[in-house]
């Protein structure tokens, strides 16, 4: 849920919330308790802003995730903070989505801000590539077709802009305070007659998509290794593939061998471990060294090692000196960062350039101290997104490109 502060996502995702039937009454009538407190009409977002001080200051801190049920389909919506100081937050979010609701306000005094241009610029830089835009607070303009057309103009051309085509986002009028063309088209809005929220995220979700080219080389992320009985267990996380007892493999960067005698899934032996299972792999051979966070794979492994990374690249701060790279949580010294071309979230204007400033993204090449184990993004998540830090402070996240 992509969107400026106060232009409604929370008090969206509260109104999904109560039209899928999963509030309780009580929670219900504690969030009507918590608004007449706060001197204001029922707040939806009420229900999701538990902390007091978010409600006191009417602000969304971090991401919250609720999922909710429409028809047979089951969503998982995040909710991330629509305020500048509170992008990182929305970095994290935005990583793990599928489809990206922006809201945008009708009124007056709002409209569509750099914010949401910049919430919705790095939504596609994630991964994101579908987009239903909600205009919300259409009630405020009395359901007016020229303004919503004006929202729609402008919204749509930066889309494009951006490099999405005509297919790929819808633009719906709503309310959700006042509960207009959540669920189905509403008559309130004589002059629409395209579909709801609802209904367009339930089309989404069941559209076929063209999958990424996904790697068939089987890979497992190693998060410790521990002697066993006189063998060796490797632990980890299987990211792609299938491994097997008997499987050939070979720790990357480096070049150790291992053969793989068994598999453990919670101390219990098993034929094979596919992607999204954590297990225990069972060797004979010893590993040496510190292999926290290092790819075991077959020999013909189709990533990347090196220790030079091209990188698209959103940064929460000025890039400086004494920098780490975090990929799967592993830091890594970063000894240079080179700076290609700087891009313009709210924009998607390019310059060339060495100097990148806060809140703008740019297309680099990240020296590191030693050599890792990555993928492009775009055929696996897992080793392409990446993170720049100092002192354990984040100063951009981004994907390998």
């Amino acid at each position: 849920m992509l969107g400026h502060k106060d232009h409604g996502k929370s008090t969206l995702i509260g109104r999904m919330l109560i039209a899928s039937g999963k509030v309780t009454p009580d929670r219900i009538d504690e969030a009507k308790r918590a608004s007449s407190e706060a001197g204001v009409e029922f707040e939806p977002a009420f229900l999701l802003d538990t902390f007091s001080d978010e409600r006191e200051l009417g602000m969304t801190f971090d991401n919250t995730r609720v999922q909710i049920s429409h028809g047979d389909t089951l969503f998982e919506l995040i909710d991330v903070p629509g305020h500048e100081e509170l992008m990182k937050s929305m970095l994290s979010g935005s990583s793990s989505a599928d489809i990206g609701v922006v809201v945008i306000s009708a009124k007056n005094d709002e409209g569509i801000t750099d914010q949401t241009r910049r919430h919705v610029y790095v939504a596609k830089m994630f991964g994101v590539d579908r987009f239903v835009v909600a205009v919300n607070k259409m009630d405020l303009s009395g359901f007016d077709e020229v303004k919503f057309k004006s929202a729609k103009a402008e919204i749509s051309e930066f889309l494009q802009n951006i490099g999405l085509g005509k297919k790929d986002f819808e633009v719906i009028p709503i309310s959700a305070r006042g509960d207009v063309n959540i669920i189905r088209r509403d008559a309130a809005i004589t002059w629409y007659s395209g579909r709801s929220l609802f209904e367009s995220l339930e089309a989404l979700s069941h559209e076929s998509v063209n999958p990424p080219s996904l790697p068939s080389d089987p890979r497992l992320i190693i998060q410790s290794v521990i002697p066993r009985n006189g063998a060796t267990a490797i632990l980890g996380k299987v990211i792609s593939g299938e491994i097997k007892p008997g499987m050939k493999m070979t720790v990357f960067p480096g070049s150790q061998n291992i053969d793989v005698t068994e598999i453990l899934k919670g101390m219990k032996k098993a034929g094979s471990a596919h992607k999204g299972e954590s297990v225990a792999l069972v060797a004979a051979d010893t590993v040496g060294g510190d292999v926290r966070g290092s790819i075991l794979s077959v020999r013909n492994f189709t990533g990347q090692v090196s220790n030079s990374i091209r990188a698209h690249i959103f940064f929460v701060e000025q890039p400086h000196e004494d920098l780490s790279l975090l990929l799967m949580d592993v830091p890594v010294k970063v000894l240079k960062v080179t700076v290609d071309e700087v891009i313009d979230p709210s924009s998607g204007r390019r310059r060339k350039g060495s100097e990148v400033r806060p809140l703008e993204s740019a297309i680099v090449h990240i020296t590191l101290g030693k050599e890792i184990a990555f993928d492009s993004f775009a055929r696996c998540r897992e080793l392409g997104g990446i993170v720049l830090a100092h002192n354990s402070r984040l100063v951009g996240s981004g994907i390998v490109i």
